[in-house]
Formats: C-alpha cells, sequence, structure tokens
C-alpha cells in the first residue's frame, strides 16, 4: 500500500513538473510520469483515495504560488 501510495504521488507530482516545464517537454518526461501512477494503480487501485488529498494541496499550493487568489475563492465556493 505505501509503495502503491508513494508511486502515484510521485508520478503526479512528476507529471505537473513536466507540464510547468512545457518549453522543454520530451516524450519521455510524460511517459514515465504515466507509467509510474499506472504501475501505483495496478498495485493497489484504492490507495488512489489516499493520494487525491495530496495531489489537491498540490493544486491549492500553486495556486497560492501564482496568487490566482480569485480562481482559489470560486474553486472553494
Amino acid at each position: 500500500t505505501t509503495v502503491s501510495m508513494l508511486c502515484i504521488t510521485s508520478g503526479f507530482i512528476l507529471l505537473m513538473y513536466s507540464l510547468e516545464n512545457i518549453e522543454n517537454i520530451k516524450k519521455c518526461k510524460l511517459i514515465f510520469p504515466m507509467l509510474m501512477i499506472f504501475i501505483g494503480c495496478m498495485i493497489r487501485f484504492s490507495t488512489i483515495i489516499i493520494a487525491i488529498p495530496f495531489m489537491i494541496l498540490y493544486f491549492i499550493c500553486n495556486l497560492i504560488k501564482e496568487k490566482n487568489i480569485k480562481i482559489f475563492k470560486i474553486f472553494i465556493h
């Protein structure tokens, strides 16, 4: 369960990092994170429920970092 959750979470973080740096993107930078998420789901699919709060926290931190307070207020309401 722990390995599955870490695999899904790290794959998601790598995917978001690759998409943020879109100007230097290569296929291998997208395939590896997706493969990690897929392997994590294959090990134990129910751990995606545990990984979702970390993904939401990452989105909230990005919204605050980019100072999109208006989008953040719309997201909360």
